[in-house]
């Protein structure tokens, strides 16, 4: 029984997280983006620092092999279409 309300706590906590995702953070192009300081980025760049925040590419590479790996054991006819859509 704890282990039931563990998982159904646990897919409550992922549907916020993709909600929020979702709203906040994914272009409609279907990246990740979040803050990026632009006074920083353009000093950094000539620098050869590593610019603020630039693994952007990482984390929509995380995002869509978690949306694939979700299609794969989603059985639920809606959240499998979701997945696939997120995908």
């Amino acid at each position: 029984m704890h282990i039931l309300i563990a998982l159904l706590l646990l897919a409550r906590k992922a549907l916020r997280f993709r909600e929020a995702l979702l709203s906040r953070h994914l272009a409609s192009e279907g990246v990740v983006l979040y803050r990026v300081n632009l006074d920083t980025l353009a000093r950094d760049l000539e620098s050869g620092n590593y610019p603020n925040l630039a693994d952007t590419p990482t984390f929509t590479g995380q995002w869509a092999a978690a949306s694939c790996t979700r299609v794969q054991v989603e059985s639920d006819d809606e959240t499998h279409r979701e997945a696939v859509a997120d995908a």
